[in-house]
């Protein structure tokens, strides 16, 4: 039986086939084209991100150093007038000024460990301290962005052995990365952070609730 231009019925349903086949492999190829071009952008979005982190740390170190010394001064004179002090709202006041500039030397020191390049240096860390000195330097910026820290640590977590740089670098983009989410949202949010022990690992929960 003859068919359209003289076609058999058999040689239609190959080129049916043939061509069912040929549009399938086009899907195929836009998918992967597709998977590519985000593949790209999230490449060129961790550069990016590299970059900024660079610049950061830079920028941290040259900035702790001008802050260290004059801190350190705070630090120690306003211990020593504490413990001249006899007038109790004086004394109050000076033991404000004396946790405040201690808390800002922590954060001092901080950036310059963040900031400092090593090669690989592995050693016993705690997760919930590495975790909560990267929060440290997020900290300000999250307050005034309008975004809720909730942080749950679990107590008595085994050290593991791990680079201390390189483990606060990675919380550092996870941290950057909600932040940025938040804040794009205009509304602020809410950052949850959670460790705990499972079995014979530690799980490091990051939850945000931005789009």
């Amino acid at each position: 039986m003859l068919a359209d231009e003289g076609k058999t019925k058999e040689q239609l349903i190959n080129e049916l086939a043939e061509m069912r086949q040929r549009v399938a492999e086009l899907k195929v190829s836009e998918a992967e084209r597709k998977r590519a071009e985000e593949r790209e952008k999230q490449l060129q979005e961790e550069i990016h991100l590299s970059s900024r982190l660079a610049s950061i740390g830079e920028l941290a170190a040259g900035v702790a150093h001008e802050l260290n010394n004059p801190l350190t001064g705070i630090v120690g004179f306003s211990q020593r007038l504490l413990r001249k002090s006899t007038d109790k709202t004086v004394s109050r006041d000076l033991e404000r000024i004396h946790n405040e500039a201690q808390r800002a030397v922590k954060v001092v020191q901080n950036l310059l460990t963040f900031a400092r390049r090593h090669g690989l240096k592995k050693g016993y860390a705690d997760i919930n301290e590495i975790l909560g000195r990267t929060l440290e330097l997020r900290a300000y910026e999250l307050r005034t962005s309008n975004i809720e820290l909730a942080v749950e640590l679990a107590p008595d977590l085994p050290k593991i052995m791990a680079d201390f740089g390189q483990i606060q670098e990675v919380f550092l983009n996870i941290i950057l990365n909600a932040e940025q989410a938040l804040t794009e949202a205009d509304h602020g949010g809410k950052l949850s952070v959670r460790t705990r022990k499972i079995r014979d690992y530690i799980e490091v929960c990051f939850i945000d609730d931005g789009p």
